[in-house]
C-alpha cells in the first residue's frame, strides 16, 4: 500500500513509519522541514514537504495518517490551549489542500493527535494503528 503520514517525524510517527516500512509499504512522510529530517529515516521512506505537488506519484495513496499538531506535553496556559486547538484546525485544512493538489483520495484516513498525552505506554497506540491497517505489530 501507499501511505502518506503527516507528523511522521514525531515520537509516535517515527515508530509507525518504521513498522509500515518493515511490512513492505511505500511510505511518504509529510514534514515542514525537509533539511532537518532528510536523515531521520532509511532511504525507503520518501520525505516530502507541504509544497510538494506530484499527483502522478501520490494519487495512488491508499491510506492517509494524520499525527501532526502542537505538542500537548506543556503547561496548558490559555495561549497554549489556543495553539493546540488552532494547530489541529490549521493542519487539517493544510492536509485537505495538500490532498486536493495531489489528487489524493485515500481509502482510509486515520487521525490521531495528542497520543503522547493520553497514553503512558506509547506502544499501545502503535499496536492499535497497526491493527486498524491490518498489519503485523512490531511487538
Amino acid at each position: 500500500m501507499n501511505i502518506v503520514v503527516a507528523g511522521g517525524t514525531g515520537f509516535i510517527g517515527q515508530k509507525i513509519v518504521s513498522s509500515l516500512i518493515d511490512n513492505g509499504h511505500k511510505v511518504f512522510v509529510l514534514t515542514r522541514d525537509l533539511q532537518k529530517h532528510k536523515n531521520t529515516f532509511s532511504k525507503k521512506v520518501d520525505i516530502i514537504d507541504w509544497t510538494f505537488v506530484n499527483p502522478s506519484l501520490l494519487n495512488e495513496t491508499n491510506i492517509l495518517i494524520k499525527l501532526n499538531g502542537e505538542k500537548v506535553d506543556q503547561l496548558w496556559t490559555k495561549s497554549v490551549k489556543n495553539k493546540i486547538l488552532n494547530s489541529r484546525i490549521d493542519s487539517s485544512k493544510m492536509l485537505f489542500d495538500f490532498c486536493l493538489k495531489n489528487e489524493i483520495i485515500p481509502q482510509k484516513l486515520i487521525n490521531a493527535s495528542a497520543v503522547e498525552f493520553t497514553l503512558k505506554n506509547p506502544e499501545l497506540i502503535i499496536i492499535r494503528l497497526m491493527k486498524i491497517l491490518n498489519l503485523e505489530t512490531p511487538f
